[in-house]
């Protein structure tokens, strides 16, 4: 067993708009290679570089996009399916259907009253599978359009306000 000594900063980042405070432990292993780990109301998010071109980890980490930071820190994705706008698509499709003649009046009005003002999710969806094949086809989950995650947007602004509250810490301590 070997045991080793890592430089590590904790820093507390309070009085942010809409956010509560924030702890980022900084941890600098040696030149080049460190990790970080955010927290924030509860939650964490972790992560290490092996190699960071010689920079210390707060450097790394302000110089960093924030898009390429919160998939470092995170598996979240930057949008999520959109299951309220997918009943429009279906609608849309049903009716588009109904006027170049492929199906007939009365059940155009039928499947049109089956479909659900939200579909909510991929299970419930599935629930509607013979009215989605018919109307969209078999691959229909490829219409489901997508929207923002508010769990990324959250993500990338909190690495942002880190960034700032990095670059604000080590300039202070220069001077």
């Amino acid at each position: 067993m070997q045991i080793e000594s890592v430089e590590s900063t904790t820093l507390l980042i309070t009085q942010i708009d809409e956010f509560d405070p924030v702890t980022v432990h900084l941890e600098n292993y040696a030149p080049g290679k460190g990790g970080i780990t955010i927290e924030c109301y509860g939650k964490a998010w972790s992560s290490k570089w092996p190699a960071m071109s010689g920079r210390r980890i707060e450097q790394f980490f302000v110089d960093c996009d924030e898009h390429y930071l919160a998939g470092k820190l995170s598996s979240i994705s930057c949008e999520v399916d959109d299951f309220e706008k997918f009943a429009k698509v279906v609608k849309q499709k049903l009716l588009k259907l109904r006027r170049e003649n492929d199906i007939g009046k009365n059940e155009a009005r039928e499947l049109f009253n089956d479909i659900p003002d939200d579909f909510g999710d991929r299970l419930y969806c599935s629930m509607f599978e013979p009215l989605l094949r018919k109307v969209i086809g078999f691959e229909w989950w490829w219409e489901i359009p997508s929207k923002p995650n508010r769990d990324y947007e959250y993500l990338t602004q909190l690495i942002t306000h880190v960034q700032t509250g990095l670059k604000t810490h080590f300039e202070m301590s220069k001077a």
